[in-house]
Parts: C-alpha cells; sequence; structure tokens
C-alpha cells in the first residue's frame, strides 16, 4: 500500500524510534517516515504540531507518533486496539530494560512503561485546530498557542532495535493482528490482552513526583500480580488461583542455563489436601510466591516495613525489579515462544542457513539475559541454598549451557 494512505493516531512524545516498530494496519514512527511526510503533506498543520513538543527545559523531542492505515478493518479502529498496540511495545522493551538494569545498575535503558504515554493533545480534523481528549477534559484550542511537552518525569528515549525484545514483540503483534482482524476476540487474546494492560500499569513509575513511598511500590506489585493472574486464568469455566500462575510459569518453554532448568524447588500447594506432598517447582515459581505474598499484605492493610517489598530481608534488589523480567517467562510460557530452529539437509551453508543461526542465537541471548536477571536478583542465602555453593565474587553463576 502506498504511504498516502496512513493518518497519525496519537503522539508519544517521551519517546522516539530509530526504525518504524509496527504491522501492516499500525505503527509506531518518527516524524521522518514517509508515511507521516505523506499526511503532512496533506496537513501541513501537523509539522507545526509535532515541531511545538520540547522537554520542560524547551529543548525539542523527536516525538514518535502511532500512524494507522486508513483503510484498516473497523475492528482495527477502536481505542483499545491502539492502547493494546502501544502496550505491546512497551512491553516488549521494559521487561528486557529491568533484566539489563539488574545485571548492570548503571546501565541505560527504558525501564518505565511511561515512556510509551499517549499525549491527550491531537490535531483535529479541522486546520489549525488541536483536540484534547481525557478523563478530566474535552478541550480544542489553535496549533499556534500548543507547547506540547514530554513528560517531566522520564527523560526522553529511544527505542533502538538493541533495547526490544525482538521475539517476543513479532509473537505479540502476531496475536494482535489475529485478535483485531476479527469482530468478536476470542477469550485466549482478551485474557493476553487485559494481562498486557495491566502489566503497562505495573510498569509506570510509582508517582509523579519525588513523594513516592513503599506503599507506592505495594500497589504497583498488586498490578504486576494481577497481570500474571490474568495471564492464567481457564476462562469463565474457572477460577484462577496462586497454583494457577506456577503452573503457568513452570512450563518454561526454553532454558539458556542447565543449572536452571534442572533447578526443583520444593514449594506447598495454596490449599494442600491431607497427604498432599509439595511441588517441585522451577525458579520463576519461587520469586512469584515472594510477589504474591507482598501483593496480600500491602492491599490487605497488613503490617509492612521498608523490607516488605524486598526479595528477602535485608535482600539487595527489590521485587518490583524482577517483576517485570518475571512477568516475561510467563509469557513466554503462555505464548509457547520457542527458540527458532536451525534448518538442516541440503538448507546447510546457505544464507538461510546462517540467518537461522544468527536469529536462534540472538533469541537465546534474549533469554539468558531474564535468566541471569533473576539469578543475579537472588540473596547470598538463597543462592547457596538452591545451586549448593557459595556466590561468586563477580556474582555471575559460571552456567552449563543448555545444548
Amino acid at each position: 500500500m502506498s504511504d498516502d494512505h496512513w493518518s497519525p493516531r496519537f503522539v508519544l512524545p517521551n519517546l522516539s524510534v530509530e526504525k518504524p516498530i509496527g504491522t501492516n494496519h499500525m505503527a509506531v514512527a518518527a516524524a521522518s517516515d514517509p508515511r507521516v511526510r505523506a499526511f503532512a503533506k496533506r496537513r501541513p498543520d501537523f509539522v507545526k504540531f509535532v515541531k511545538r513538543f520540547t522537554d520542560a527545559f524547551r529543548v525539542p523531542v523527536n516525538a514518535a507518533i502511532l500512524i494507522r492505515r486508513d483503510d484498516a478493518p473497523a475492528t482495527y479502529h477502536s481505542i483499545e486496539a491502539a492502547a493494546a498496540f502501544r502496550n505491546i511495545i512497551a512491553l516488549a522493551i521494559v521487561p528486557y530494560g529491568r533484566a539489563v538494569l539488574t545485571l548492570s545498575p548503571r546501565s541505560h535503558g527504558i525501564f518505565w512503561g511511561d515512556t510509551f504515554a499517549f499525549h491527550p493533545w491531537m490535531l483535529s480534523s479541522a486546520a489549525g485546530t488541536v483536540v484534547c481528549q481525557s478523563s478530566a477534559m474535552l478541550g480544542i484550542h489553535e496549533v499556534d498557542a500548543f507547547h506540547g511537552q514530554s513528560s517531566p518525569t522520564v527523560p526522553p528515549l529511544t527505542a533502538s532495535p538493541g533495547v526490544i525484545d525482538q521475539p517476543l514483540l513479532d509473537e505479540l503483534l502476531r496475536r494482535w493482528e489475529l485478535a483485531y482482524g476479527r469482530e468478536v476476540v476470542p477469550h485466549e487474546e482478551v485474557r493476553l490482552f487485559r494481562s498486557l494492560n495491566m502489566a503497562y500499569n505495573g510498569s509506570l513509575i510509582p508517582v509523579a513526583s519525588r513523594e513516592a513511598t513503599i506503599f507506592d511500590v505495594g500497589r504497583l506489585l498488586s498490578l504486576w500480580v494481577s497481570a500474571f493472574e490474568i495471564l492464567a486464568h481457564p476462562g469463565s469455566e474457572g477460577k484462577v488461583t496462586r497454583d494457577s500462575v506456577l503452573d503457568q510459569l513452570d512450563r518454561q518453554p526454553v532454558w539458556v542455563c542447565e543449572q536452571l532448568r534442572d533447578l526443583a524447588i520444593s514449594i506447598s500447594r495454596t490449599r494442600p489436601k491431607k497427604g498432599d506432598m509439595p511441588v517441585l517447582r522451577k525458579l520463576p515459581a519461587w520469586f512469584y510466591i515472594r510477589l504474591y505474598e507482598a501483593r496480600n499484605d500491602f492491599l490487605h492493610g497488613n503490617p509492612v516495613t521498608s523490607a516488605s517489598h524486598l526479595i528477602e530481608p535485608h535482600g539487595a534488589k527489590s521485587l518490583l525489579d524482577v517483576a517485570a523480567p518475571l512477568y516475561r517467562f510467563a509469557l513466554s510460557s503462555a505464548l509457547e515462544i520457542i527458540a527458532p530452529p536451525i534448518p538442516d539437509g541440503k538448507e546447510f551453508n546457505t544464507p538461510e542457513h546462517a540467518e537461522a543461526i544468527v536469529r536462534r542465537s540472538k533469541f537465546l541471548n534474549y533469554q539468558a539475559t531474564y535468566e541471569d536477571a533473576l539469578i543475579h536478583a537472588l540473596s547470598d542465602s538463597a543462592y547457596k541454598e538452591f545451586f549448593r555453593i557459595d556466590r561468586p565474587i563477580d556474582k555471575v553463576l559460571h552456567a552449563n549451557r543448555v545444548k
């Protein structure tokens, strides 16, 4: 389809993109994208509108723009479809960023969902005017009087290819295309996008100013637990429990580290019956129980202290640090994301074979980063209990890679 049949729907002033991210029906692109430039030729006031976005110090920002194909089926036109699309991009970036941050506390990246927020003001259908539609207000004004600003709580950041969990993004976008290409979205996809919505809100900064407390952190932990529960929900015929989430996490289809793949942690069932034995579970399940118990304490008014959101008393990592990487394990299980196969036989030593090796290598590198983040987040005592050795000075598990 030509570049002349796309229109901007939202501006994301906290985000810029090096390359467009999207599908045949929707994308997040830069103002320099040919599809955006084609629209700007029809609406010159759009150029003026976009150029009026700055940060808090009036430094211009290269705001990303969510665009939609004009002839996309009506099912793609809803705010739910646009929000789900945004949530996909955020959750393909934030968990990976948090995993890298856990491993390298001084690293730079995209760690908060606020980076992907839609700006409430957008160009209207009438030339020279902008409209605002939010839960708090409905307004209209002139483009010439507009001064758009990125969020003062997060710096403007760039989504380069290196910060995107591409295997996860590809599968989520495929699900989005299938779901919103139908008149009625099936339960499995409703469950997925409800979960992503909750996870996106869990990824936001606790409060927009400096007064964040542990209770604000507890609220976010609660949203993350809800995201896990929604993703594991069996539907109208059943009920989700803590064990439902643990079972889903244990179905992780790919492991890079042999020690994690073979690790078995004895965990009792939520409501064990007489004679029930503890279940042997994986490390993600152990982390989720800490998340789950903290959520209960925060939301039910139980006593909490400054250590309540730590992985262990006197531990180094907050549960909020690992909630997003842990959610990636749940998504991998729910979506059955597996490593790309390497073709054999007559395709050996062909360009296609080389490309397949590169794809598989990149996939396993993403997976290894998430696994290493969980290992790194363990306290020294838990590390010794699970792996039967003291933590190395470099804090890295010298792992055997799964063949």
